[in-house]
């Protein structure tokens, strides 16, 4: 078993430094009674494209048995697309793989 916490929500407001050449947005994906996910996007200041290899995605609460593992982020149109695997295991064996994908307009972001 395992608890997880993150930083408060004020702490995680998104960081657009002038100094620096990449923009983060955090996102909160699947809310649940035990857990949230929650995603940080980074993105190239000079053309606004997605950085998928600086894109980190954490599992926070009771996480007892779950991982979740980022595959892919995709932008078409006016959509982010999030697909990952979220896995359940028990007592260190995995039992179960069950694929997600959560599509955003980037509308709903801000």
């Amino acid at each position: 078993m395992s608890i997880l916490t993150s930083n408060s929500k004020n702490e995680r407001d998104d960081q657009k430094s002038p100094d620096l050449p990449a923009t983060m947005e955090h996102l909160e994906l699947k809310s649940t009674f035990t857990h949230h996910l929650d995603i940080t996007i980074i993105r190239d200041k000079a053309s606004n494209h997605l950085l998928p290899q600086f894109t980190h995605a954490q599992l926070t609460g009771f996480v007892a048995g779950l991982n979740w593992r980022l595959m892919g982020l995709n932008e078409v149109q006016n959509q982010l697309q999030i697909s990952g695997v979220l896995s359940w295991k028990l007592m260190g064996f995995e039992l179960y793989n069950q694929p997600q994908t959560f599509t955003i307009d980037n509308d709903e972001k801000n």
